[in-house]
């Protein structure tokens, strides 16, 4: 449902590093607009992840959530 609310201009992964205790790190920019409010959204994220055994076990994701959370306010 989110990926319909969106319109997607970019999302770009320009730095992506691993190190050797099975964590892998990635930087990214994005930009999209909220539909329903027409707002326009520049965001940088973060995303780490933790592997076992060619699996990911641990996801974590970092953004500016009241950036984003904004964008699907009317006004």
């Amino acid at each position: 449902q989110l990926r319909s609310a969106l319109e997607w201009e970019t999302f770009n992964t320009p730095l992506v590093m691993a190190d050797q205790d099975n964590h892998v790190v990635v930087l990214g920019n994005e930009t999209f607009t909220v539909r329903a409010t027409g707002k326009r959204v520049e965001n940088g994220f973060m995303a780490l992840f933790t592997l076992r055994d060619g699996l990911i076990t641990e996801f974590t994701f970092c953004e500016n959530t009241e950036l984003v959370a904004a964008a699907f306010l009317p006004g």
